[in-house]
């Protein structure tokens, strides 16, 4: 919607008020995202979609997107949120016409455009042991089985005061990942209370950070 607004027509001036802000203040840059089924041009929902036609849209996008801040950022999100709930693929437009290819086109495609960023898969729900970090686990494993660069699982920790993973759910998790030979990286963080606030849910969304930062220990390689 922001980057490529048409087909073709590359826009980067939002994206550029951040990344020059990182470089004026001496920051880090951990860019976001190439490939999402959210936010999407009215041009790219409009068109009637083969596989050959996506598969050059893709490329096309994530080479010009990636290319564009080659060398500034430490991280691309390259695939955002492409499970459901439940663990399975989620039905966007680009698992409907391409399947689970649609994710390793973008790695590869991302890979390409700026060989030194490190390459994650991201997305909420996937902080504690579930059937959904057994589908990023999956989609690292397929990455991997294919010789495509992926470095790291990047976990949105969306998460709610009064029904939050507990310390040892998320080293439990993040050890999954890790153990398939990719970073971890908590790169959302917030933690929702329900109104009224009251003491219950301010402890609660407490003790839901503090589980959080204690991932850092337990010789896990946890970026924040």
């Amino acid at each position: 919607m922001f980057t490529q607004p048409e087909k073709g027509v590359f826009d980067y001036t939002e994206g550029e008020v951040v990344a020059k802000l990182a470089a004026e203040t001496n920051k880090s840059l951990r860019c976001h995202a190439l490939l999402w089924h959210n936010q999407l041009s009215p041009w790219f929902t409009a068109t009637n979609w083969t596989a050959d036609t996506l598969r050059e849209a893709i490329v096309t996008h994530v080479t010009n997107v990636a290319g564009h801040w080659k060398g500034r950022c430490y991280a691309w999100d390259v695939v955002n949120e492409a499970l459901d709930e439940d663990g399975s693929y989620r039905k966007s437009v680009f698992y409907n016409v391409l399947g689970p290819e649609f994710i390793k086109i973008a790695f590869k495609a991302a890979a390409a455009a700026d060989p030194t960023t490190k390459l994650y898969y991201n997305d909420y729900g996937i902080e504690r042991m579930n059937n959904k970090s057994v589908g990023v686990r999956r989609i690292v494993q397929m990455l991997k089985d294919d010789g495509i660069k992926i470095d790291g699982v990047g976990l949105q920790a969306h998460l709610h005061a009064l029904n939050h993973p507990t310390a040892e759910d998320h080293i439990a998790v993040m050890k999954s990942y890790a153990a398939l030979g990719v970073d971890v990286a908590v790169t959302e963080l917030d933690v929702r209370i329900q109104l009224p606030v009251n003491a219950t849910n301010l402890a609660g969304q407490s003790e839901s950070y503090s589980n959080v930062s204690t991932t850092n220990q337990d010789g896990l390689k946890i970026s924040v």
